[in-house]
């Protein structure tokens, strides 16, 4: 909370006592007050777990009082005009580490997710008497460089486990490397069939239900639903977006060709999908199923409604959020897109005087009170945490 303070509005002489020896020295004094006065433009860090904020590009180490986290560092940078933030987080006062990794809007997940460790080393002294200590760095989504990242973690930083890594096509990355090495890949943070074989692959272990059996869910109600159903999807290209296809086909059977009338993919290095959405509603589909992540699904959304598309939009749990998903699309686009969810919607009214919905207010409340209510992934994180 000092630091927090000490570094809003990026007064320099303010911030200076929490920075480290080796970063002070690196700089001159005239190049820090530089540094801060562009930092101060660009925004103040505190925004750090909220997403649509402005930082700033590069990266910066700060040493923080005697306290669960030693160090972390922060890097920011445009993508397709949404500042992206990666996080990373240190620590050499305890003998448990774990690692994990964030992208974009859903590195929200991070924050409950660490602070669930920290209440417990905080109450409880961490586990069997050593306190957990959480490593966090950034592959940016790609496969090359979670196989970096991962191998710094195991052969350098000796990791016990790699927790709740996210992404599909960078699990996939290191599926082998870490069951070769006997290192638990502890609830990865994707749904793909592949993480549930326990007889090949024993130290991987998933935590949500599987892509394929959202696709076929989703089958279920286009069947039991849509008069002459013809359904238009949109899927990322890798594993992630084909379990929930296949899903769906599976259960669609042998009229899975005669009702799917269009599929059309992206890359998650595609700036945005309007050529996909432009096609897909040409098809003449009167359902819309929408395989994407959050910044995808935002977009997805508008375009939906820019082309007066009429069709039932369905939207994959990944996309599944007020907070990060429906109000950048905005709620009034959003009012009518159908979608499931594998646990409690934290923004449904009916919830609110639950025993369970309580317990997790109450601790974003005491350990997050920034954090953003309306948002699935701060469920997500605690859940995971406390799982």
């Amino acid at each position: 909370i000092e630091f927090m303070e000490a570094i809003d509005g990026w007064n320099y002489d303010a911030v200076k006592p929490f920075l480290t020896d080796k970063y002070i020295n690196s700089l001159s004094a005239e190049e820090w007050k530089s540094e801060f006065e562009q930092l101060s433009v660009l925004g103040a860090l505190k925004s750090f777990a909220r997403p649509n904020f402005v930082s700033h590009q590069g990266y910066r180490k700060y040493k923080i009082c005697e306290s669960a986290i030693d160090m972390y560092s922060v890097a920011s940078e445009f993508e397709n005009d949404n500042a992206v933030i990666r996080i990373f987080f240190e620590n050499n006062c305890g003998k448990m580490k774990v690692s994990s990794f964030i992208v974009t809007s859903r590195s929200i997940i991070v924050k409950p997710d660490y602070l669930e460790r920290n209440k417990i080393n905080k109450e409880n002294g961490g586990v069997n008497g050593r306190k957990i200590e959480f490593i966090s760095l950034d592959d940016g989504y790609s496969p090359p460089k979670t196989k970096e990242q991962v191998r710094k973690l195991i052969e350098q930083d000796e990791v016990l486990l790699i927790f709740e890594s996210l992404g599909t096509p960078t699990n996939s990355a290191i599926h082998n490397y870490m069951n070769q090495k006997e290192i638990p890949q502890l609830f990865v943070a994707t749904g793909a069939t592949k993480w549930g074989d326990p007889e090949n692959f024993p130290w991987t272990m998933g935590w949500q239900p599987s892509y394929q059996t959202e696709g076929k869910l989703f089958g279920a109600y286009i069947t039991e639903n849509v008069t002459d159903p013809k359904v238009a999807i949109l899927y990322q290209n890798d594993d992630y977006g084909k379990d929930y296809v296949h899903g769906l086909r599976e259960y669609l059977g042998d009229k899975a060709d005669s009702i799917i009338v269009a599929e059309e993919s992206y890359e998650v290095t595609d700036p945005t999908i309007n050529s996909q959405m432009i096609k897909l509603k040409d098809s003449g589909a009167n359902v819309f199923f929408n395989v994407t992540t959050p910044k995808f699904a935002a977009q997805a959304i508008k375009k939906f409604r820019e082309l007066n598309w009429d069709a039932v939009f369905l939207n994959n749990s990944v996309s599944n959020s007020v907070g990060s998903v429906y109000k950048p699309a905005g709620l009034d686009n959003s009012k009518g897109v159908i979608s499931l969810m594998y646990y409690m919607d934290i923004t449904d009214p009916a919830n609110f005087e639950s025993e369970a919905y309580k317990k997790w207010s109450k601790f974003m409340d005491e350990y997050y009170p920034d954090g953003d209510k309306t948002s699935a992934f701060t469920a997500y994180g605690y859940l995971v945490g406390q799982t």
